[in-house]
């Protein structure tokens, strides 16, 4: 299954993006963790939530990728097992960038929340 999954160029792409993210967000919550403060200078969140964003709209390029070959399969009087073939793979870009960028999301907000935090402790 995995070696399917990772024939798609945009799916690694979803990967390789989602490992980076992931990277900083649990980076920054184990150093919130650990009492440090470097949560409050706030350089990484825009890059971080920009990035997360995309992770969906990545998924929805290897859809239109793969609806665009289904068609073409039409096209070319394909078989019923190549044209569900290319609509599952179509549907597995979507739900694999989906599954990347929902925790994320819930991640980031996480650290937000501990900034927040973090900020009105330090103006006490």
């Amino acid at each position: 299954m995995f070696t399917i999954l990772f024939d798609n160029t945009i799916i690694c792409c979803i990967a390789l993006l989602g490992g980076g993210i992931y990277q900083v967000l649990i980076y920054y919550l184990l150093r919130s963790y650990f009492d440090d403060y470097s949560l409050l200078s706030a350089s990484w969140l825009e890059p971080c939530e920009k990035a997360i964003a995309v992770l969906p709209l990545l998924g929805l390029s290897g859809t239109i990728q793969g609806v665009t070959a289904m068609f073409r399969s039409i096209a070319n009087k394909g078989d019923t097992f190549q044209l569900t073939t290319e609509l599952s793979g179509a549907m597995e870009s979507t739900q694999f960038a989906l599954v990347v960028a929902i925790p994320a999301w819930l991640l980031l907000s996480y650290l937000k929340q501990l900034r927040l935090k973090h900020l009105h402790s330090k103006q006490e």
